[in-house]
């Protein structure tokens, strides 16, 4: 006589013993991969953001600059606005910002000459400055720097050839 082997429950139907775990397995990773796609996006829209408020501080600043009397920006206050910009995102904790590379770009609108003679505008610009997607969870997405512009452009609100800042 041969033996057998049960193959089933008593009803006959095949075991589904470990089945409930290999599904809580499938779904539990990409569960995980969405949150760390989140967390991801999350952290370089915060990054995006704080680059974008330092931008306006310099802009604000430069907007109420008071210009020479040939109505333009002193090298001091073009100086300042991008040391503002510089320590806003410093203070926001954002990598990269040490001081040992400028990613700040300040210019006018319309463009007149790098020193922005009568400006109507003042625009204050990050450039070169980009973020390592997937470096706080490796997540099987396109990783790599991701280049973040942000940008800002005020009105100038002094009078041509104000000496005091207004």
């Amino acid at each position: 006589m041969k033996a057998r082997y049960k193959t089933g429950n008593a009803t006959g139907a095949p075991d589904q013993k470990g089945a409930a775990a290999v599904e809580f397995a499938i779904v539990i990773s990409l569960l995980v991969l969405i949150l760390g796609g989140i967390i991801e996006f999350g952290r370089v829209l915060w990054y995006y953001d704080a680059l974008s408020k330092a931008t306006r501080d310099g802009a604000r600043y430069l907007s109420t600059a008071a210009t020479a009397t040939d109505n333009t920006f002193s090298l001091a206050d073009m100086t300042k606005a991008s040391d503002i910009v510089e320590d806003a995102a410093t203070q926001a904790g954002l990598p990269g910002f040490d001081g040992s590379v400028s990613h700040v770009t300040i210019g006018c609108e319309p463009v007149t000459s790098p020193s922005c003679k009568a400006p109507d505008y003042v625009k204050v610009e990050i450039t070169g400055y980009s973020v390592a997607f997937g470096s706080w969870f490796a997540i099987p997405l396109p990783s790599g720097p991701w280049a973040l512009t942000p940008h800002t452009t005020m009105r100038y609100m002094c009078d041509a050839g104000a000496t005091t800042s207004c």
